[in-house]
């Protein structure tokens, strides 16, 4: 049976540059994650459950994390690939 995916995209709507600005100066990024904080990198990639659970768990953590509009309250979005 094939592994189920999922998709991690950047919400633009949401303006939180408290955590990007965070996130780019931590040395702990989840390696799936680097195309995500390079600057004029992907604003979307795919990854396994346990790549996704690792990378909200590092996420939550860093200052900004629902900093954002109501309408966009975090940085990322998931969807089922």
């Amino acid at each position: 049976m094939k592994e189920k995916r999922y998709r991690i995209l950047v919400d633009w709507e949401n303006n939180a540059e408290t955590w990007w600005d965070n996130a780019r100066e931590r040395e702990d990024v989840p390696e799936c994650a680097k195309p995500l904080l390079e600057v004029g990198g992907d604003d979307s990639i795919e990854v396994t459950k346990e790549e996704l659970v690792h990378f909200l768990r590092w996420a939550r953590k860093i200052p900004g994390w629902k900093d954002g509009p109501l309408h966009a309250r975090t940085p990322f979005l998931v969807q089922d690939a």
